[in-house]
């Protein structure tokens, strides 16, 4: 069994993201990031490359803040990271065409299919032509899966082997979500308009995402996605 620490930035504010930034370069211990925006703790991460695998997070869907198009929303991204080589698209958004020509900008690894809490996951190849393909890591567990279950008891199935990526959102990890009642305060009243202060009113006291969140840094690997897709390769 191998755990694996990601995160969907989702448009977090820094107070939000520096304390798990903090967290992993305390525990010295590598991540893989999906960026939606530019921002000081996002370059904080591309600045530390050791430790950081920073790729992509676009919004494909429509209204999308990143872009008018297609296009539009992947230079944008790519401007903010350029070095990036992994994506996991908003929402799990994707379809054959739009993957190919995500991997003719040069992304390598793809993580945006969701096997909730299956065993003996692993990464594949898939080719779009002769020359351009994706390594997919499909991802194991979502606090925002897991908080849709009647009952969320953030205790997933570990038995079995294979890949156990887990996908974190920095605002669930602030708010300990066990419920989405403080995250839909925090919607309500604008997420990017609330203040640190007034978004720790809206902090949850039970079992939640930072308790499990914290629980995962002392399982996970260190590990990137890209070094997982690279092993595959070599292999």
């Amino acid at each position: 069994m191998t755990v694996l620490i990601s995160f969907d930035q989702d448009w977090a504010p820094d107070y939000m993201m520096t304390p798990i930034i903090d967290d992993l370069i305390r525990c010295n211990l590598k991540s893989t990031w999906f960026v939606t925006n530019d921002s000081p703790a996002v370059q904080r991460m591309i600045d530390m490359p050791y430790l950081f695998e920073v790729g992509i997070h676009p919004n494909f869907l429509p209204d999308s803040t990143q872009g008018r198009d297609m296009s539009e929303i992947m230079n944008n991204l790519l401007s903010i990271v350029p070095n990036a080589k992994c994506v996991r698209t908003h929402r799990a958004y994707q379809h054959h065409t739009l993957l190919a020509i995500i991997a003719d900008y040069g992304l390598e690894v793809d993580s945006s299919i969701y096997l909730g809490e299956m065993q003996h996951i692993r990464p594949f190849d898939v080719w779009y032509d002769d020359i351009h393909h994706l390594t997919r890591i499909p991802y194991f567990w979502s606090e925002e899966s897991e908080l849709h279950k009647p009952r969320p008891f953030f205790n997933p199935d570990w038995g079995g082997c294979g890949l156990k990526v887990l996908a974190f959102h920095p605002v669930h990890v602030f708010l300990n979500s066990c419920t989405f009642r403080g995250y839909r305060v925090l919607r309500r009243n604008g997420l990017n308009r609330t203040d640190e202060l007034g978004a720790r009113e809206c902090i949850e006291s039970w079992f939640g995402t930072r308790r499990f969140y914290e629980h995962a840094l002392e399982i996970a690997a260190n590990k990137t996605l890209l070094e997982i897709a690279l092993e595959k390769k070599d292999s």
